[in-house]
């Protein structure tokens, strides 16, 4: 087992003596020997041995590509795993981001700590990363926009203002909007995989976006409006090792078209953030437009092929995480902001009570459905596999619980409070396990805890 120091980068003997290594392979580009000096003492190109990066890079490609389908693998393993070390061309840039992202997705008992997080490792790579970056050790811009996509996988705490994912996949569209990636590349001269590589990326960029822009309460600057990129289809896949007809190409192209229908929600409630309009003329206008984006969420899934729809008995993770992710976003639909923007409360606060009525109903039987799909996917043990959106998920479901057993639609209803009070105990575990990847899940406990307590023992039947 690999135990680290407290510093976030060991020193060369030390990382040698602990199941490290030194990589050779070409530099990225010159550097002088003060720079080079400087990143070598920080541990820069220094890489764990062969298995270990191994297991993290098959859990990286297993859960995380799938909705990052951001690199070839076929060409990256080949580069990093060459027999030949004047072919070992990688990128310690990238590389260290892809161990990044791989070690929160690994179950593997070597990269955690000893309360079973990963958040040691994952600042190692995270801090290597940065200083590669830095430095601008990375001449290749397409690999930089990888790099940076990836580096959002890590979160230092509610005090980082840079060290996020917010900051990070800004950075990555502002560089990737340089290299053109969000217009059309039908009559450029780049190869065919070289397009399909490009169109990838910066879908992932934009779907990255919105979600971040849903979970986070963050603005989005992806504008359809102002790209006119190509929309990504199956056979854009066609580098990647499985058959376009898989089911984590269908899962990625969905993913699209529900990160692209969050935009619109997003920016409508926007809009009435802004009204002026009467009381009861906001009110029936809101209402009318909630009633059609559910239309449309529904028709989007109605429309999904058979193996992403969520089954119980289901154990394939992807139907899973994206319907995580659409119930959390029809939960977003009757989970209206305050005047001041600052948190959320439930649309029984707001409009006629006819509105209330119906966003209560609509939003418990969505939360429902969430804490259903957590649970399975702890049953299965597949929970740890999960991207950070899930937190965001499980959040939303708590609060409708909470929210139903403190305010109940009917006081007298004690069995549907014992029901929400198990689905937010459910909510609860979930956070705990997801805590152990995702360091925002544990302020979201930390922060819900005196309520979490207090719901513990309210309305309790004698």
């Amino acid at each position: 087992m690999i135990r680290l120091c407290n510093g976030p980068l060991e020193t060369l003997d030390g990382l040698q003596q602990q199941g490290f290594s030194i990589w050779s392979s070409k530099p990225a580009m010159p550097l002088s020997n003060p720079e080079y000096d400087i990143l070598s003492n920080q541990g820069a190109f220094v890489l764990p041995l062969q298995w270990l990066c191994h297991i993290l890079l098959e859990a990286y490609f297993a859960y995380i590509a799938p909705t990052v389908p951001i690199l070839n693998r076929g060409e990256f393993m080949q580069s990093f795993f060459s027999s030949h070390s004047e072919q070992r061309t990688f990128s310690h840039l990238l590389v260290n981001a892809v161990l990044l992202a791989g070690c929160r997705v690994c179950s593997h008992p070597c990269i955690r700590d000893g309360d079973g997080s990963t958040q040691r490792l994952s600042s190692l790579f995270y801090q290597r990363a940065k200083a590669l970056y830095d430095a601008e050790y990375e001449s290749d811009k397409v690999c930089v926009v990888q790099a940076l996509t990836l580096l959002g996988w890590y979160w230092e705490g509610p005090e980082g203002i840079m060290d996020n994912s917010f900051h990070w996949t800004q950075v990555a569209i502002t560089v990737a909007r340089g290299l053109g990636m969000h217009r059309s590349m039908k009559n450029s001269g780049l190869p065919g995989h070289e397009k399909r590589l490009r169109k990838r990326i910066w879908w992932t960029l934009f779907c990255r976006e919105r979600t971040l822009a849903l979970s986070r309460g963050r603005p989005f600057t992806i504008r359809e409006s102002d790209t006119d990129i190509e929309e990504v289809t199956a056979d854009d896949f066609e580098e990647l090792p499985h058959s376009r007809e898989d089911v984590t190409v269908r899962y990625f192209l969905q993913y699209i078209k529900l990160s692209r229908l969050v935009g619109e929600i997003l920016q409508q409630r926007q809009l009435f953030s802004k009204t002026t309009l009467t009381p009861s003329s906001s009110s029936s206008l809101r209402l009318k437009h909630k009633l059609e984006f559910e239309h449309r969420l529904h028709s989007w899934y109605d429309e999904l092929p058979a193996d992403l729809r969520w089954e119980p008995a289901n154990q394939d993770i992807w139907s899973s995480i994206l319907q995580l992710y659409y119930y959390a976003v029809l939960c977003l639909l009757y989970i209206v902001p305050t005047h001041k923007g600052t948190s959320a409360i439930l649309a029984r606060d707001v409009g006629s009570r006819t509105e209330q009525h119906f966003g209560l109903r609509r939003a418990t039987t969505d939360a429902s459905m969430i804490s259903c799909i957590l649970a399975k996917l702890r049953a299965f043990g597949q929970i740890n596999f999960v991207p950070c959106f899930t937190v965001y998920s499980a959040c939303v479901a708590m609060i409708v619980h909470a929210n139903e057993i403190l305010h109940p639609m009917n006081d007298e209803d004690d069995v549907d409070a014992a029901a929400h009070r198990i689905q937010l105990e459910i909510c609860i575990n979930a956070l705990g396990d997801l805590s152990k990847s995702w360091l925002v899940a544990e302020l979201c406990l930390d922060i819900a805890s005196p309520v979490i307590d207090r719901l513990r023992t309210y309305r309790m039947v004698v």
